[in-house]
This record gives C-alpha cells, sequence and structure tokens, in this order.
C-alpha cells in the first residue's frame, strides 16, 4: 500500500504534458489487444528489421494517443475525461477480446438501438473482473491525481509545441517503415478499426452527428396500385414474411449442412433460395435496408431514414400491413404502419420469467387478421438465434445437439458446444417456420397465402477467432453474411397469380440479396409502381401470363 501512494505522489508531481503520455503508454500496452493481436499473426518477428518495426508501432500509438488525452488535458475537466476514456477502452478492449468483435460505426449503431434485455445478456462476471481491473481501478487512481497545470498561455505553448512534436515524430515514425506500414495497414484495413480508444471515439462522434430525424421523409412509390385487385376475387391475399434473426445459411440442412436442423421444412413443399447475402452484418444496418427501395451501392442508414420503406408503398397500394415484433424493434422500418411488440407478453408455455419465444407471433394472430376486407401483409420479426445467450431462445424439446453453450462468454466453451447451441436455434426455427406455413394452410378458405423468410444477417461461431456478428461488411467472413432465404406459395396463391413453382425452383441458386426483398414483394403481390424493378424481383421471370 504504501509503495501505491508513492506511485501516486509521484505522479501528482507531473504536468499534464507527461501524464498525458503515461495514459497512453498504459493504454497502447494492456488496452490494445485486437491490434496487437492482428499485428503479431501478420508480422513475422524473426528478423531485427522486424522488430524495430514492431518499436516503431509502438512509438507511433503511444504518439497517436497522446494526442487525444492532449486535446482533452484542460483543468478540471481532464480526469473525468480521461477516467471516460479508460472506461471505453475497458468495455472495448474486452468484447475485442472476448468475441474479436470490431467496433465500427455500424456496431455502435447496433449498441445504440438495442434493448437493455439484449444488452444485459453480454454482462458477465467475466466482464465485470475486466472493468474491476481495467476501468475502476485506473480510475481511482487518476482520480487521486492532480496533474501540474502552467499559467494559460505557457500552457497553451506548451501544449501547441507538444501536438506539433508528435505530428512531426508520427510523420517521420510513418516515413521510416513506410513500405511495411502501407503493406499491414493495406492488407488489413481492420486495424484502423482496432485502435482503442481513439477510433471508438471518433467512430460514436461520427454517429452522433448522424442526420437528428427532423427532416421530412419523402414519399416512395406513391403511385403504387394493385393489377391484381381490380379483379374478381373471391379470397383476399394473405403474406407473411418472417424476418429472421442472425441465422446463416450454412448451418440449414436444407442447403447442405450435415446435421439435420431442418427435419420440418425439408418435408415442405418450399424453394430455397441458397445463394443469398445480406445487406449488413447487424441488424441495425440490415433491417431497414431488406425494407428499402435503395439499392445496397446507394444504401447508408441515415440515407434509408430519409424515405419510405416497402411497408409504405403496400399501403398506398391499398394493402393492410400489420408487423408483430419479438426483437428490439423495427429501426424505424414499421414506423408508418400497424405495429406491437409481443416480446413481453404473459405466457405460461410460450413465454418464460425474460422473454417470449417465437412462437408467440402466432398467438392470437387468427384474431389480428380475422376482420381484414383488403390484401394483407404481416411481418413476424423473430428473436431467432440472436447471441451470445443461445439457449436461451428455445424451448427444452428443442435442445437436439448436446451438450449445449449456457454461458454468455462463449470463449468459456468448447467450439462443438457453441455449434450444438446455435444449431438448436436453428431447429427450432424450422418448427415456427413450419407452424407459419400450417398457419396459413388453415386460414386457406379465407385466403390465398404466401410467405418468405429472410434473415437479417449471419453468424461467427468461433472460426477464425470471431464470434458473434457486426464485423466490418467488406472484412466480414462469409458466416455473417451467407443468409437463408426462402419461400413458401400456396397452390391456390401460385394459380391464382401465375406463379410456375417449378421454374422457380431451376432458379433458386442465382445469387441474390436483401436488395431483392423489395421488389419481389411488390411483384409477389402484382404492385405495380415507377419504384417497382422486374429485374431484382426473384419471382418475375417465373410468372405466366393468365387472363383472370
Amino acid at each position: 500500500m504504501k509503495s501505491v501512494f508513492s506511485f501516486l505522489s509521484k505522479m501528482r508531481t507531473l504536468n499534464a504534458v507527461a501524464f498525458s503520455i503515461i495514459c497512453a503508454v498504459v493504454i497502447v500496452l494492456f488496452y490494445n489487444n485486437g491490434f496487437w493481436g492482428v499485428f503479431f499473426k501478420n508480422v513475422d518477428m524473426s528478423t531485427l528489421k522486424s522488430e524495430a518495426f514492431l518499436a516503431d508501432t509502438f512509438f507511433v500509438l503511444v504518439l497517436w494517443i497522446s494526442l487525444l488525452f492532449y486535446l482533452i488535458a484542460i483543468k478540471y475537466i481532464f480526469k473525468p475525461l480521461a477516467i471516460t476514456l479508460f472506461l471505453i477502452a475497458a468495455i472495448v478492449s474486452y468484447f475485442t477480446g472476448a468475441y474479436g468483435v470490431i467496433i465500427d460505426k455500424s456496431m455502435i449503431r447496433n449498441s445504440m438501438e438495442t434493448n437493455f434485455s439484449e444488452a444485459s445478456e453480454l454482462i458477465s462476471p467475466s466482464l465485470l473482473i475486466h472493468l474491476f481491473f481495467y476501468g475502476l481501478a485506473p480510475s481511482v487512481i487518476i482520480a487521486f491525481t492532480q496533474p501540474r497545470y502552467e499559467a494559460v498561455g505557457r500552457e497553451a505553448l506548451k501544449r501547441g509545441a507538444a501536438v506539433l512534436i508528435a505530428l512531426l515524430m508520427i510523420t517521420v515514425s510513418f516515413f521510416l517503415f513506410n513500405k511495411e506500414f502501407t503493406f499491414l495497414f493495406r492488407q488489413h484495413p481492420e486495424l484502423r478499426s482496432l485502435m482503442n480508444p481513439t477510433s471508438p471515439v471518433y467512430t460514436f462522434a461520427k454517429y452522433m452527428k448522424k442526420d437528428s430525424g427532423n427532416a421530412q421523409i419523402q414519399p416512395v412509390g406513391l403511385d403504387a396500385r394493385q393489377t391484381h385487385a381490380g379483379s374478381v376475387r373471391v379470397k383476399r391475399t394473405l403474406l407473411v414474411i418472417v424476418v429472421g434473426e442472425t441465422a446463416r445459411a450454412e448451418n440449414f440442412a436444407l442447403n447442405g449442412y450435415g446435421r439435420d436442423t431442418n427435419p420440418q421444412l425439408g418435408k415442405a413443399d418450399i424453394i430455397d433460395f441458397s445463394n443469398t447475402y445480406s445487406c449488413g452484418t447487424d441488424t441495425a444496418y440490415s433491417v431497414p435496408c431488406m425494407f428499402s427501395h435503395l439499392s445496397r451501392k446507394d444504401y447508408t442508414p441515415s440515407k434509408a431514414a430519409q424515405y419510405e420503406t416497402l411497408l409504405d408503398v403496400l399501403t398506398h397500394a391499398g394493402v393492410d400491413v400489420l408487423w408483430l415484433d419479438n426483437n428490439s424493434g423495427c429501426k424505424g422500418v414499421c414506423n408508418g404502419v400497424k405495429n406491437e411488440s409481443v416480446a413481453h407478453v404473459k405466457h405460461p408455455k410460450l413465454c418464460n420469467t425474460e422473454e417470449c419465444y417465437d412462437d408467440i407471433l402466432l398467438y392470437k394472430l387468427k384474431d389480428r387478421i380475422g376482420k381484414a376486407s383488403s390484401d394483407l401483409v404481416v411481418i413476424l420479426h423473430q428473436k431467432g438465434s440472436h447471441g451470445p445467450a443461445y439457449y436461451k431462445r428455445i424451448p427444452d424439446e428443442y435442445r437436439k445437439f448436446t451438450p449445449e453453450c449456457r454461458s454468455v462468454n462463449l470463449q468459456d466453451c468448447t467450439t462443438s458446444e457453441i455449434v450444438n447451441s446455435y444449431d438448436n436455434t436453428i431447429l427450432y426455427t424450422d418448427h415456427f417456420l413450419y407452424s407459419v406455413i400450417g398457419f396459413l394452410k388453415g386460414n386457406a378458405t379465407r385466403f390465398d397465402t404466401a410467405m418468405i423468410y429472410m434473415s437479417d444477417h449471419g453468424e461467427s461461431l468461433g472460426e477464425n477467432g470471431l464470434y458473434l456478428h457486426g464485423f466490418p461488411y467488406a472484412l466480414a467472413p462469409d458466416t455473417q453474411i451467407h443468409i437463408p432465404f426462402i419461400s413458401w406459395i400456396s397452390k391456390e396463391y401460385a394459380d391464382d397469380f401465375g406463379i410456375d413453382k417449378n421454374c422457380l425452383m431451376k432458379d433458386r441458386e442465382r445469387r441474390y440479396s436483401h436488395e431483392n426483398l423489395f421488389h419481389s414483394v411488390l411483384g409477389l403481390l402484382e404492385v405495380n409502381s415507377e419504384t417497382y424493378n422486374p429485374e431484382l424481383d426473384v419471382f418475375s421471370v417465373c410468372k405466366k401470363d393468365i387472363t383472370r
């Protein structure tokens, strides 16, 4: 204890610049595990030059992070801001080390738009222990120190000189190893996002500068009309769109997976579009993209938020739309239509004390659609395979693959336990989708029925040290972006709308994406609009020219 007080006493004699450098050295050494993991994996340390490159990289990182501390080293606010930076660095270093995630703009957005229930699953004893040693302990030390400051003018000159010297030294250091830095960062651009805490702080600042949401929403598809609506029909149309959560195509038996994770769908008359890819790697990015008219090339969440969605276009065409949610919300997609969260409905069998299973989405659905007088589209947003607590997503009777990982600390489980737990969620999704089909068949006397299922993104289960999802799209592994896309169309629907299901089966391995959903739904419901693109409608090539 005496040595601790001696250390703190010495720290009190340091000026703000020196204190900033010490903070930067500590963070580079102990909080940048993700950065150093990529560095040592890809730099051969067997030569003297590579060791010099390591030293130079360490030097550059210290200088770079020192700049951040220089900017906040202002009397009265320095300590609270420095404590905040250490807490941010502690949180980021934990999730980077435990799950291999990168805190980029998409991950910031996903974190800000999640709910407490999902966020609480990530709180574990190992996280709390990590935050104690890497967050609380440094915070206490900083709180008990008092860096020295010069007079205002002199302090400003000293700080300005420190910034200029740091920038000059960074420039010289990059010049000395320009070839090595260029090659390493070009081959591994994720290193920029792994600089902790400068990258997450910068990314969060960019996120907070996004559009405030006060801009007027631009209408889409005001000219939308159902060509089929004018024909004489005895029955209305009921289309159910199931928005999957964290389901990856690789683990579907329908796509050749070695386990029978689709025992029920395998018996159903479905079309499995096996070569489909997501727009993003997280829910907050992908779900708005799925229902946007924008191409993936033009899409950004802020841009999409300025326009109406597919659901609004359907409303313009006279179709009734209902969104039912068992997840963390529709991310703004359903704001213009009837929507309801069923995530916390009390039901003795379909819910537990924390959440409801996806079967709750079908609970009383018949009553909800009972008064439909026009064509109806129902969107069911699943909890699906949301991790890391995969084991919480399913009733006990679907725990076929054992032993399961029963922890949110996936790194504490074996790969086979994680895969078992995840595969059980796919097995339950198989049951849920088959139940949706059964529900539609049960309403065939009133409606022509069809279903579309598409997941928002995939998942990493420990491959190459990565867990969960949210990796930058350009660097994301196939497991995070290759998603299941399934349709089921009743015989009556196919006959009435002239859809050749045999033709669809022949075309099922063509490459598709989230970009196709908007136009495929319009095409399936025969909604004409200037915003409709038949080339992106997966059903258009298999429609017969029929006379009604």
